[in-house]
């Protein structure tokens, strides 16, 4: 058997500066063992719930990341005065824990029988009610729910809270419960039916095509007595309650309508909310350290400057400062690593930003291909930076690498075909800089991720939406490389939603044609986000059309490519594809 990897918690806040009678010298120890896929190590939450979004690997305060040895075991120790909630997390794997001093459980993710050990009861009653929220949750996004009168609908959740409450109650019967925990289970449930509440006006009419004709007060009824309380913060259900909340009161006039998909800016606005939030102030400190640090994530710091400045004052947590202002400065010196940033177009008030690569020994006379990226992010969140690492990759061998920015749903109040637009615009300035820029204008390749692959394909596919590019230079790229991209943008209702009802215009399966550039396609047969028959679709039309192109299809691979030996793959397929093709020597 592989020596386990064993490590103490030195850096969990939380569970360090709980009050207690009890000695400094208990902890409670916990041993087990996952399957590892891809992560060598196991997250500690100790504080707050967080809400990162699931394909940014980083920790927020209170987490802890444990090694693990080489067959997934881990042995930990954790320092602890009174009884506390942590999280135990894993690839996808989560799991909630109730730990005392003293505990001593074991966690195999590899076996059915999950917990045991000192108190394995009351941790697999816990991890039960998460199952059966779960199922509800399941349950209540289907076909039904939605559609009915919010009548209706609230006698259905109070029959689930019914069902949920008697389960816990048959529990206690035979297992004495703290009332910390007891506090805990029954707030889950509490505020899981207060997000359905939220929710539900929204979804019904988005369903429905009919307004619920709730009351002006509705959702401030809804969140009365609901803020008062930072033990709150321990549950996903209250997190999630709350975010929807602030999601709804940020949208303004939309709040009565389908709010999210109001086409209104979302950094300045849920900063104003909280602000005005009549919540406690550990609550509230919460939530502008949780705002800013996903908008750091999602929308970088550039949107940033005078919020910081109020962030100062309105939070009272200088853990949670400390960890923002690292992040925003941080944040600020990444955007040095470019040779330069010019702006390349205008619209309005909104100046939207290339971030150029230059290649050692470069010569504005060189005349260099060039290598055009953008990313990715649903057409709604991400930033340039998110592109450096290929920029960097691609001027390292030669080419002068440019990672765009463009118009996004959430900061622009925008609709996807802008981003088409500025898509356009973004080849066109290139090529009307070539001679500036270093570069041949004959020798273009537009590359992206996920939406930004949709955009990548979209400027050498569509005629359409170049009214706003330089007039006189060819908004087209001379290649493609498209990675994990959607091609069917009337697979769901959202895409006409965010656009107008303008969806197929900018479907790249509708309106493909002959000709085609020389491109690459990559996709994976997991990908839930664009389902891996959109691109054999798309690959059937590109066959059916003549166009010649190249293309490679990941078995068991997803979306965000988490696979080692896929990604390097990738990687060697897009060197040979741009040699091949003259942009790399």
């Amino acid at each position: 058997m592989k020596k386990q990897i064993k490590c103490f918690l030195l850096a969990l806040p939380f569970a360090l500066s709980l009050s207690g009678q009890s000695s400094p010298n208990q902890s409670a120890k916990l041993t087990g063992k996952v399957t590892i896929n891809y992560s060598q190590s196991l997250k500690v939450s100790a504080g707050p719930i967080t809400l990162i979004d699931p394909w940014i690997d980083r920790l927020a305060v209170g987490d802890t990341l444990i090694p693990l040895s080489e067959n997934g075991e881990f042995a930990i120790t954790i320092p602890l005065q009174q009884a506390d909630f942590f999280t135990i997390s894993h690839e996808n794997k989560k799991l909630e824990l109730f730990l005392s001093p003293t505990d001593s459980l074991h966690l195999d993710f590899t076996s059915k029988e999950v917990i045991t050990g000192t108190s394995a009861a009351i941790n697999n009653h816990l991890d039960s009610l998460r199952t059966r929220i779960n199922s509800y949750r399941r349950f209540i996004n289907g076909k039904d729910f939605y559609n009915q009168s919010l009548e209706n609908a609230t006698a259905l959740l109070d029959s689930l809270e019914t069902s949920y409450l008697k389960m816990h109650q048959d529990f206690k019967t035979r297992v004495d419960v703290p009332e910390r925990f007891e506090r805990k289970v029954l707030a889950d449930f509490h505020f899981r039916k207060k997000l359905y509440q939220t929710v539900f006006p929204a979804v019904y009419k988005q369903r429905t095509k009919k307004d619920l004709g709730i009351s002006k007060d509705y959702f401030e009824i809804l969140a009365q007595g609901s803020f008062d309380n930072p033990e709150y913060l321990k549950s996903v259900d209250f997190i999630l309650f709350l975010e929807s909340y602030l999601e709804v009161q940020s949208s303004g006039d939309y709040k009565y309508d389908v709010y999210f998909d109001a086409p209104v800016e979302k950094i300045h606005t849920k900063y104003r909310e909280i602000q005005k939030l009549r919540a406690h102030q550990e609550i509230k400190d919460y939530l502008f350290y949780q705002h800013l640090d996903k908008t750091i994530d999602n929308y970088g710091v550039g949107y940033l400057n005078d919020l910081i400045a109020n962030f100062k004052s309105d939070c009272r947590n200088s853990k949670y400062r400390e960890k923002i202002l690292d992040r925003y400065t941080a944040g600020m010196e990444r955007r040095k690593e470019p040779s330069e940033i010019k702006i390349y177009k205008t619209v309005g008030d909104v100046e939207l930003e290339a971030h150029i690569f230059y290649p050692d020994n470069y010569n504005p006379a060189d005349k260099r291909p060039a290598y055009v990226f953008f990313h990715g992010g649903g057409w709604a969140i991400g930033i340039p930076e998110w592109g450096y690492k290929n920029c960097k990759k691609y001027s390292e061998l030669g080419m002068v690498a440019i990672s765009f920015e463009y118009r996004l749903l959430d900061i622009h109040g925008s609709q996807i075909q802008d981003g088409v637009r500025d898509a356009k615009s973004a080849i066109a300035w290139t090529r009307a800089e070539a001679a500036s820029l270093g570069i041949d204008p004959n020798k273009i390749v537009a590359a992206g991720f996920s939406a930004g692959g949709h955009l990548a394909a979209c400027t050498a596919i569509l005629d359409s939406y170049e009214d706003e590019a330089k007039q006189g230079f060819s908004a087209k790229p001379n290649a493609i490389i498209v990675h994990s991209a959607s091609y069917n943008t009337l697979k769901n209702s959202w895409f006409d939603r965010r656009s107008g009802n303008q969806a197929e215009s900018f479907s790249t399966f509708h309106q493909l044609d002959k000709k085609l550039v020389p491109s690459i396609f990559f996709h994976g047969t997991e990908d839930h986000l664009a389902p891996i028959a959109e691109f054999t679709e798309f690959k059937d039309k590109m066959d059916a059309l003549g166009n010649v192109y190249e293309y490679e299809i990941f078995e068991g691979v997803g979306h965000f490519f988490n696979n080692a030996a896929a990604s390097k793959k990738v990687g060697v397929l897009t060197e040979d594809f741009l040699r091949r093709n003259g942009y790399l020597k």
